[in-house]
């Protein structure tokens, strides 16, 4: 059996980066992302699953499932050749999610309604992560000690949501 992929996809995008050394001691990064990635499918098994059971595949483009719209990076740094912390702060618009219809939907009110594929949106999600190192020299051995601390303010980021709620915290239970 030969797998072909019929599926058609498309990405674009810019991005936008700023390098900053204002003095000896500052130092500022900063990069942002716009961009669409659309398509038939987001897995390519969809296609060959919809010839096998002998329905219609899908011609209509929507969101891929890693279609992050806006991206944004931002480094802030002090410190010296043998010395430095810096701040790294991450940004990431929702990506998209199919919402699915829910139970008192589904016993009779507006049952026709129907959702696109990834037609909705996950919350943004950020994080802050702190780093610092510190060189140094001991009986003429280099070393380096550091620390690294992660999500600094402690960020609990959606990465995964009910469908009937669009959020991670809310199940379609505690909704009703």
């Amino acid at each position: 059996i030969q797998y072909t992929n019929k599926d058609y996809a498309n990405s674009r995008g810019v991005t936008l980066t700023v390098s900053k050394k204002p003095g000896q001691l500052l130092s500022m990064n900063f990069s942002y992302t716009y961009q669409v990635a659309e398509g038939v499918n987001s897995n390519p098994d969809d296609a060959y699953a919809a010839a096998l059971s002998n329905t219609s595949p899908v011609s209509v483009l929507t969101p891929l499932d890693w279609d992050q719209t806006h991206t944004a990076n931002l480094t802030l740094g002090v410190g010296q050749s043998d010395w430095g912390v810096f701040a790294l702060g991450r940004f990431g618009s929702g990506l998209p999610y199919t919402p699915v219809i829910n139970a008192a939907e589904a016993q009779g009110a507006d049952v026709a309604r129907s959702f696109e594929n990834n037609s909705r949106r996950r919350p943004a999600n950020y994080n802050v992560d702190l780093r610092a190192f510190k060189n140094l020299k001991l009986g003429g051995v280099n070393l380096s000690a550091f620390l690294k601390v992660f999500n600094v303010f402690d960020r609990r980021n959606e990465l995964s949501v009910f469908g009937e709620t669009g959020r991670a915290t809310a199940t379609p239970l505690q909704v009703g």
